[in-house]
């Protein structure tokens, strides 16, 4: 399912296809990414000290005999270990919010016509080797699609349109079906930021 933002590897950046961001908006995905990089970068060395230090402590407890005084002392360590594994996974939590409600401000700056836009192109790229696509949106942002992809929705001399657009009035604004031989694809504003939080859950896990 189509993102309005793309993970890749390090970065966070706008999906393909998608216009540049403003200077402001860009600055604050920028924070974003960096806070992400830190908090990975700190969750690793705290777990890799911890552990390092309780197979040491482990080891010099064999060594001196002293089993059940050195092995108390690891099984502290190993607490540590465990309450720094629930600490970074509260700082996952709340680095997905903050990066989250970010984006859902971007996007909620938007007019509702350039907002509709980008959900639909956006979501357009997950059916782009598709020979025909059905778009269904509200009525009320039908217009605004419709002058957005005025190019695309003109028949071609002698064949028959690669998309359709049909106003729909069970759906509610901001939302966005795309039918296509691959079945109907749920591409609405708040999947697609929910198909974001799940990728931002596990960049952070990996």
């Amino acid at each position: 399912m189509g993102t309005m933002l793309r993970i890749t590897a390090n970065t966070v950046m706008p999906a393909p296809g998608q216009r540049v961001l403003k200077e402001a908006d860009l600055l604050l995905m920028q924070h974003a990414q960096s806070i992400l990089d830190l908090a990975q970068e700190q969750a690793e060395r705290i777990l890799q000290d911890a552990k390092t230090e309780y197979a040491r402590q482990r080891e010099q407890g064999y060594q001196d005999g002293k089993t059940e005084g050195k092995m108390e002392h690891a099984e502290k360590i190993m607490d540590t270990i465990l309450s720094s594994v629930e600490f970074i996974e509260n700082i996952e939590s709340t680095l997905v919010h903050v990066v989250s409600q970010a984006i859902r401000k971007i996007i909620g700056e938007m007019d509702d016509a350039e907002r509709i836009v980008r959900v639909v192109r956006t979501a357009l790229l997950t059916v782009r080797n598709q020979q025909h696509v059905t778009i269904r949106v509200a009525p009320a942002d039908a217009e605004a699609v419709r002058v957005a992809l005025a190019g695309f929705l003109q028949s071609s001399p002698g064949g028959k349109s690669f998309l359709d657009l049909i106003p729909d009035a069970r759906l509610d604004k901001g939302a966005c079906l795309l039918e296509s031989e691959l079945g109907v694809v749920d591409a609405s504003l708040e999947t697609q930021l929910k198909a974001l939080e799940n990728a931002f859950h596990a960049k952070i896990k990996s």
